[in-house]
């Protein structure tokens, strides 16, 4: 079992500094060292020329009092710009991380909408499909009245209506959906899913371990992938109280490759793997049962099978993606998702 390496270059701030150029330790020594030598040259004339004007002892004490008058009203006010820039700064960052933030959660619920209105679409679709062809093979029927076929007709015409009315629903919907499928590193995206995903504070106290493939390029919607990923693997950290085991595999199998997300929690009854792909379906109190549509949704995109089972490595629930005829995922070369 090979753990992943540490988060390097987690790709979720394309166009962004991936770090601060800032060294505080380095910036902090070097005020302090201007600091010390300023004090010291100031306390060193100043003396002398306190003892150069000074006839006696009173009068050096008095210029000795008024030093430390100017030093203090000085250095403070010093320390009042120079704390007032710095915490103005701040107050920036501040309100742009504020604005970012709430960016992000209206994103977040664009993202959430346009996946849910893709997989109700994709349902509707497939439902009507099997009124479609009964509506056929009923009209081949020589048993209906004129009135029945009237109102087979008129059944005919709505369905042909709904339909439309679901592929306009689901061509809005792609707007809301993030990303959008180029050619990408498969094993990379997983990687820096993985090593982002041990950062959040559900996953920290559980053991995630990655086994990844390398080299497999393909077609992808990466940040969807991604996004599905990140959601399977928070799953897994509740199915084992935040502190069990997660493996996350990209594998080759036969034709296929395969992700997978296995843990060693309770696992799925067999009765529960349909339910659990339904929307709003939840076993939580405060759950909404929106979360498995971003994995429903990212398996309808890639054309994957989706995989529901028990996990033969962890004992617990396994899901995953399964992309087919990829023949070239065996030699190691670019491979393409339609």
């Amino acid at each position: 079992m090979v753990k992943s390496s540490q988060l390097k270059n987690t790709g979720f701030r394309s166009g962004v500094e991936e770090q601060s150029k800032l060294q505080p330790l380095l910036l902090a020594s070097i005020l302090a060292a201007v600091y010390v030598v300023l004090i010291a040259l100031y306390i060193f004339l100043s003396g002398k020329i306190a003892q150069s004007h000074s006839g006696s002892v009173t009068d050096l004490a008095a210029l000795e009092l008024q030093k430390g008058i100017y030093f203090t009203v000085v250095t403070g006010l010093i320390l009042f710009l120079s704390s007032y820039h710095i915490f103005r700064k701040i107050s920036q960052k501040d309100s742009l991380i504020i604005s970012q933030n709430k960016a992000l959660v209206a994103s977040e619920r664009n993202a959430i909408s346009g996946l849910f209105c893709s997989s109700i679409c994709h349902d509707i679709n497939n439902l009507m499909g099997t009124v479609v062809g009964n509506i056929v093979l009923l009209k081949k029927s020589e048993q209906l009245s004129e009135k029945d076929r009237k109102r087979l007709e008129d059944i005919s015409v709505a369905s042909d209506k709904l339909t439309q009315l679901t592929k306009r629903m689901l061509a809005a919907s792609k707007g809301h959906i993030p990303g959008q499928k180029a050619e990408g590193d498969l094993s990379k995206i997983v990687e820096q899913t993985v090593d982002f995903a041990k950062m959040h504070k559900n996953v920290k106290g559980c053991e995630l371990n990655s086994e990844i493939a390398p080299g497999i390029i393909t077609k992808i919607n990466a940040p969807l992938l991604s996004r599905t990923l990140m959601n399977l693997i928070l799953n897994a950290a509740e199915a084992t109280n935040k502190n069990g085991q997660i493996l996350v595999r990209l594998v080759k199998e036969g034709d296929s490759v395969l992700i997978e997300v296995h843990d060693d929690g309770p696992g799925i009854p067999q009765d529960k793997i349909k339910q659990i792909l339904e929307p709003f379906y939840t076993s939580k109190n405060n759950g909404t049962g929106l979360g498995l549509l971003s994995y429903k949704t990212c398996c309808q995109q890639h054309n994957a099978d989706m995989k529901i089972a028990a996990s033969s490595m962890l004992g617990g629930a396994c899901f995953g993606l399964k992309f087919q005829r990829l023949p070239k995922a065996l030699k190691g070369e670019k491979l393409s998702v339609q």
